[in-house]
């Protein structure tokens, strides 16, 4: 029954983030997928609104440039790079040159790209109400794809940095084989569209063996508690795990979860495995793809550190993927805070960038964290309020994990 009233409420969870995220996003219209897209396109996930145009470009790199601002973001870079490979997947015999500067070249057509803040041609497009873009607008990481009349120019412009690289991506999706001779060709289209879930995740780590990348897992295991990877082990992580947030790119997921990374309160050790662990996440970060750990327990500390304290608030086993019992107290603050710090300095070294704290599992809907269980000092000092003991705890997390990382996203359930 509890496995049932869990279900329902996550459906509708998630079905309420469909309806708001889509709800900001810009409204598309009612049939703002051309009907043609569904069986001759092989784009995932399809844009809010798309339409072909019938009007398809041939990539030829004498007569097709990508534009990109003098003070062009990573992303707009990474995206034009994007392109290039793409024509190569498809066939194309070339790359397309790609000029620096944001001056049209006055004998090809342009493909432009970038924000109105890193690309002034984009800027002067949507001034000149060619493209609509800007901030959150058509939604974070929101982009469009538009053509100017002459035909001359292609904007793939983003509301945002990751909208720009987004922009990029969809592009790729519509480049097929030429008709002969190795060129590559545009499938011609206009494209307004935004994700509905800005932080989607792969799949749920439990169901591919406890993380959201099992076609790297054996590496990453081989690597994070590694003091000494030889250069060829490295060499093989980043290429394994750089292919893997390619394929979330292309696919706009935001997010990558690490399960099961933070060593569980342990004191945090600086190996130079996960240097190179942080190394792959920077790379899925360009990409708009973050990395989370998350069901971290917010608990007090670990017992074996702290042998000083007998009670047990509640009784301390810990589940059977921890190395050790936790202490788990709404009153041992400071213990609480340099347990915490430790953390915190162990997302500082990785690079992660958010950060879900759970322990309301155990225990289930009728004893949340086991609240029921707490010790004589945590009733005398909390009394029945489980919600200020909750964020007083809460809250010492928060502030050491963002003394170290204040870009950091903290989730708390």
């Amino acid at each position: 029954m509890k496995q049932a009233m869990a279900a329902a409420m996550m459906l509708a969870a998630v079905l309420a983030g469909w309806t708001a995220a889509g709800a900001a996003g810009g409204g598309a219209a009612e049939n703002a997928v051309d009907p043609r897209a569904w069986t001759e396109l092989d784009i995932v996930p399809m844009p809010k609104e798309i339409r072909l145009t019938d009007n398809d470009l041939v990539l030829d790199s004498d007569k097709v440039a990508l534009v990109i601002g003098a003070d062009a973001c990573e992303q707009s870079r990474i995206g034009a790079d994007w392109i290039n490979q793409r024509l190569q997947a498809v066939g194309g015999n070339s790359v397309l040159p790609v000029i620096s500067g944001g001056e049209l070249p006055a004998d090809r057509t342009a493909i432009i790209i970038g924000t109105v803040d890193d690309n002034p041609l984009i800027a002067q497009a949507v001034a000149d109400k060619t493209v609509n873009v800007g901030e959150k607008n058509p939604g974070e990481r929101g982009y469009e794809i538009r053509r100017s009349a002459d035909g001359k120019r292609i904007y793939l412009a983003g509301a945002d940095n990751i909208g720009a690289l987004y922009a990029c991506v969809t592009f790729g999706e519509l480049l097929k084989s030429g008709a002969g001779g190795g060129s590559a060709a545009w499938r011609a289209a206009e494209v307004r569209d935004w994700p509905d879930l800005v932080w989607l995740e792969p799949g749920t780590p439990f169901a591919v063996g406890n993380s959201g990348m099992p076609e790297v897992i054996q590496l990453f295991s081989s690597i994070r508690n590694n003091d000494n990877p030889s250069p060829a082990l490295s060499e093989e992580y980043q290429r394994a795990i750089r292919d893997y947030y390619d394929r979330l790119l292309r696919r706009k997921f935001g997010l990558l979860q690490y399960y099961g990374f933070y060593p569980r309160g342990q004191i945090f050790k600086p190996l130079k495995g996960l240097e190179i662990v942080r190394a792959g996440m920077e790379y899925g970060r360009a990409r708009g793809v973050e990395a989370i750990i998350y069901a971290e327990k917010p608990y007090a500390g670990l017992r074996s550190l702290h042998p000083e304290i007998q009670r047990d608030c509640p009784k301390a086993v810990g589940p059977h993927r921890d190395n050790d019992a936790w202490l788990r107290c709404w009153s041992l603050d400071e213990i609480t805070r340099e347990t915490a710090r430790n953390f915190a300095e162990f997302i500082r070294a990785t690079g992660v960038t958010q950060v879900g704290m759970h322990d309301t599992d155990s225990g289930w809907l009728t004893n949340p964290a086991n609240w029921e269980d707490r010790c004589d000092v945590c009733r005398a000092r909390w009394g029945d309020d489980y919600v200020a003991a909750t964020i007083n705890k809460h809250k010492i997390y928060y502030e050491e994990v963002k003394k170290l990382n204040p870009s950091a996203r903290l989730h708390f359930t």
